[in-house]
C-alpha cells in the first residue's frame, strides 16, 4: 500500500477517534477528556503562551480515555500539576496575606 493512500484513511481515523473522545466526555463526567475541559473553562487565566502544555495535557487524556496505565496517569500528573502551578495568585488570597502582615506589624 502507498503512502498517498494512508494519508486520507489515517485523517479519517483520526478524525473518528476524535469525534468518539469527544462524544465519551460529553456523555461521561469521569473522563480525562471531560476534566480537561472543565479545567480549561474554569481557568480564565490561560492565555496562548499556554497552548503547548494544554495540547499536551489534551493528548494525555486522550489516551487516557482509551487505556489507563501507571504511566500516563503519572504524567498526566506532572502536565496537570505543571499547568496549574502557572495559575496567577487570587486576589483574595494576596489580600488575605497582607491583612495578616498589618494585623501582626500592629500588635507589635
Amino acid at each position: 500500500m502507498s503512502g498517498a493512500n494512508q494519508g486520507p484513511i489515517s485523517a479519517t481515523v483520526e478524525a473518528q477517534i476524535v469525534a468518539d473522545l469527544d462524544r465519551k466526555a460529553a456523555d461521561d463526567d469521569d473522563s480525562f477528556v471531560g476534566a480537561v475541559a472543565e479545567f480549561i473553562a474554569a481557568s480564565e487565566w490561560l492565555g496562548p503562551q499556554h497552548k503547548p502544555a494544554l495540547v499536551t495535557l489534551r493528548a494525555l487524556a486522550r489516551q487516557l480515555d482509551q487505556r489507563v496505565t501507571a504511566a500516563m496517569v503519572s504524567q498526566f500528573g506532572v502536565a496537570f500539576r505543571d499547568l496549574r502551578a502557572q495559575a496567577p495568585a487570587a486576589a483574595g488570597d494576596d489580600d488575605g496575606e497582607v491583612d495578616s502582615i498589618l494585623d501582626e506589624a500592629r500588635n507589635s
